[in-house]
Parts: structure tokens; C-alpha cells; sequence
């Protein structure tokens, strides 16, 4: 699947095409990428670095918000493609997720009835992922080094230790599903679904 690249602002760039939405942050230090998508997405991404302009040599953060494997599931690749480019490619997690991810496995138990459980059940393998070792973990409020500071935001409620992330300088905010809309109820799913 081909990636769309939409402008979110200067210097951040939504990828289209899979499941879930990546951003790519560009600044004068190189490339960050937000969330790393489903392992079919690697070929997306790598498009929408190479679109960018930039090589993949100058991707030197791939920041995950949760540890769900349609957000993490190239992470690893993508990484060691980059570092065999010579570039940098830190992997950093928030710290309520980091031992899930560290295990492989998501940070919530679903829970589910009927017809959806059946759904989960079936989807489970698709949505697995292997355990990553990330270099650093994420803290709340945390300032990083992208677009004269990058804040990492702690919103529990998707999952226990799910982020976000405020780019002040440039008034946008990366959330991932804090706020869903549904038409109808499809059961529940999701963690401590109060906060969400």
C-alpha cells in the first residue's frame, strides 16, 4: 500500500494508508516518527521518508505511544535499517508501556463478548508483535529535542500508559485515540474507560 502524506504544519507530515496514522516530524536535526504502524506498513513509511526529502540515515527518533502492534509493529525493522544507514534511530516508549513492550505483548487485557470477543480472538494474531528494547523511556512532561520541545503527555485511558505528545512552537498536538467517536456501542475493549 502506498503511503498519502498529508501537511499537518510546517514540519509535521501525517502518513496515510494502513490501519493507523504515523506522523513524521521534520526539524534541523533530522527526521522523528511517530508510532511505527503494522509490519506490512515498513514500505509506507520508508516512502514517506524518502518523499520527505530525507534519507533514512536521518531518522533519529521513532517515538511510540502505546504498546498496541498496530502502533509498534516495524519499530524494530525500521530501526535497524536506519542504524545500518548510519544514523541514530533511538526507540522511545512511554514508561507505563515499556514493560509490556519489553514482553511482546499489549499493556491492557480486552475484554469482549459475542460477536466482537469472537473478532478479537480471530484478529489477535494479526495485531501480535515481537518484544522491543527501546533505548529510552518517555516521562510525563518530558521536553525532547523536536521543534524547540516536544512534550510527552501522560493520557491513560486507551491503554494504562498510553502518550501524547504538544509541540508548543507549533500549537499541535499528537493524540491517539484519547478522544473516539462511535456510532453505537461495540462493546468494551479498551482500559479504564472512564479516563478515555
Amino acid at each position: 500500500m502506498s503511503a498519502t502524506l498529508v501537511p499537518v504544519l510546517p514540519g509535521i507530515t501525517q502518513i496515510r494508508g494502513g490501519i493507523v496514522n504515523c506522523y513524521l516530524i521534520a526539524d534541523a536535526d533530522g527526521l522523528v516518527l511517530i508510532d511505527a504502524g503494522m509490519p506490512a506498513d515498513e514500505r509506507r513509511i520508508l516512502q514517506a521518508i524518502d518523499a520527505s526529502g530525507w534519507a533514512l540515515r536521518d531518522l533519529r527518533l521513532i517515538l511510540i505511544t502505546h504498546a498496541d502492534g498496530d502502533h509498534v509493529g516495524c519499530a524494530a525493522r525500521l530501526q535497524a535499517a536506519a542504524r545500518a544507514a548510519g544514523g541514530a534511530a533511538r526507540l522511545c516508549v512511554p514508561a507505563g508501556e515499556a514493560a509490556s513492550l519489553a514482553a511482546g505483548k499489549p499493556s491492557r487485557e480486552l475484554r469482549a463478548h459475542g460477536m466482537l470477543k469472537v473478532a478479537l480472538q480471530l484478529a489477535a494474531s494479526f495485531f501480535a508483535f515481537k518484544p522491543l528494547a527501546c533505548d529510552a523511556t518517555l516521562a510525563d512532561g518530558e521536553l525532547l529535542p523536536v521543534l524547540d520541545g516536544l512534550q510527552v503527555l501522560n493520557t491513560p485511558g486507551h491503554t494504562p500508559g498510553h502518550c501524547s505528545f504538544y509541540a508548543g512552537s507549533a500549537a499541535a498536538a499528537v493524540c491517539w485515540r484519547c478522544v473516539q467517536e462511535f456510532r453505537r456501542p461495540v462493546g468494551r475493549v479498551g482500559w479504564h474507560e472512564h479516563l478515555g
